[in-house]
């Protein structure tokens, strides 16, 4: 235990006491079933990764003409391009 500024220390066992608990279980309650219209986690579907896809060859084709031509408006479109693909993932996911 350091007191003050450093100016003296002293040192001390702390010893912590945890009371004893009782475990008690309960039923866990009826989870819904996989099959009433909502995506699982982790569900893949072709549906879902083709605009994901679209978006990214869009993207990259932008940016090899902006590589190429050297025109910045590529760039820029390329860059709305993948932040609006990343909005619609984040809002797709809910």
């Amino acid at each position: 235990m350091i007191v003050g500024y450093g100016t003296r220390s002293e040192e001390a066992v702390i010893e912590v006491v945890r009371p004893d608990v009782e475990e008690t279980f309960t039923d866990s309650p009826d989870l819904p079933e996989l099959d009433d219209g909502r995506r699982a986690v982790g569900h893949f579907s072709p549906g879902a990764v083709l605009p994901v896809a679209v978006t990214i060859g869009l993207s990259l084709l932008l940016y090899g003409l902006w590589l190429m031509e050297g025109e910045i408006i590529y760039n820029f479109i390329a860059y709305v391009l993948l932040f609006l693909g990343v909005i619609v993932a984040w809002f797709s996911n809910r």
